[in-house]
């Protein structure tokens, strides 16, 4: 959030998750993503809202 906030004062960012390849994935979490419409995400949200990335976690989990 605060790279988003403040872009100018963040020169590299290292994130804790390794992007996924959902083009390989027919799971219930490429789907979703698949048909999401991002520009309204960001329309609405600015960032994605912490729930929201948190249940797109939960539907990569094999045990819920």
């Amino acid at each position: 959030m605060y790279a988003a906030l403040y872009p100018e004062k963040v020169k590299n960012l290292i994130t804790l998750a390794t992007p996924g390849d959902f083009s390989l994935d027919d799971g219930l979490l490429s789907l979703w993503t698949k048909r999401m419409n991002v520009d309204s995400l960001v329309d609405t949200f600015g960032n994605a809202p912490s729930m929201m990335i948190n249940g797109a976690f939960a539907l990569r989990s094999p045990i819920t």
